[in-house]
């Protein structure tokens, strides 16, 4: 009886063994967002929304590269997806950027092949068509500047290649638009100051009101509207605003 006790205590710990093994694969299979921080924005202001993000069931990874340099950033960013589709190639992979950051996600999902390896680029605030202060930059730094050769290229043909989704994120008070041409979830929330402060801008990543606007977004839930704007009819001069109020 004992020994036929001990084998049931036996047979019941292998089961719980064997039972733990679905779990810990579904951890690792987790869907990965990469969290790519704006211009000289240290990784660690992420993390309310990192951690946030990661109590809502995400794996997430900060990249924090200091946005000096969108192409070559870009090419961390797709040795970054690249890395994380050949450890695990059916997992879904999307990235969350701010401000200057979405230039260079947006060049690796458009000129490196990103569009088939990122299911959602999610954009807080993003310099999709330049920004005045991206100009008093040296380069490759002032890629941010309106009618820079990279932006030119970027935003040659439809903006939004699928069949990556994106979605744009941003204040109302923001002086970008955040608007790209193609099909763009759009969504807003209430701006504390006028544009010309650009305090909202930057606060987006800390803003806990657009915590639930990520977490629908990576789900693939517009949490605004979703529109499908004609090629050519988002420019620099309607995407910029510094008296937005």
């Amino acid at each position: 009886m004992q020994t036929l006790g001990k084998s049931f205590v036996a047979a019941a710990a292998a089961l719980g063994v064997v039972s733990a093994v679905p779990s810990i694969a579904q951890a690792a299979e987790r869907d990965l967002v990469i969290v790519y921080a704006g211009l000289i924005a240290p990784g660690e202001i992420y993390e309310p929304l990192n951690t946030n993000l990661r109590n809502a069931g995400f794996d997430v990874k900060n990249l924090w590269l200091p946005g000096f340099d969108h192409r070559k950033e870009a090419g961390q960013l797709k040795a970054t997806v690249d890395e994380a589709k050949k450890a695990s190639p059916n997992r879904k992979v999307s990235i969350v950027s701010h401000s200057s950051g979405a230039i260079s996600s947006r060049y690796y999902i458009k000129a490196l092949g990103g569009t088939k390896d990122v299911a959602r680029s999610v954009v807080l605030g993003g310099v999709e068509y330049g920004s005045p202060t991206g100009c008093v930059l040296p380069a490759p730094a002032n890629g941010a500047c309106n009618g820079s050769a990279i932006l030119n290229q970027l935003n040659a043909g439809v903006d939004t290649p699928g069949p990556t989704e994106f979605y744009s994120i941003r204040s109302s008070t923001d002086p970008l638009s955040g608007n790209l041409d193609g099909r763009q979830c759009r969504a807003t929330v209430k701006g504390y100051l006028p544009a010309a402060v650009s305090f909202d801008h930057a606060y987006l990543a800390w803003d806990p009101r657009v915590v639930p606007l990520v977490t629908s977004s990576l789900r693939g839930n517009c949490p605004g509207q979703w529109v499908n704007s004609p090629e050519g009819s988002v420019t620099f001069a309607n995407s910029v605003d510094m008296n937005r109020k």
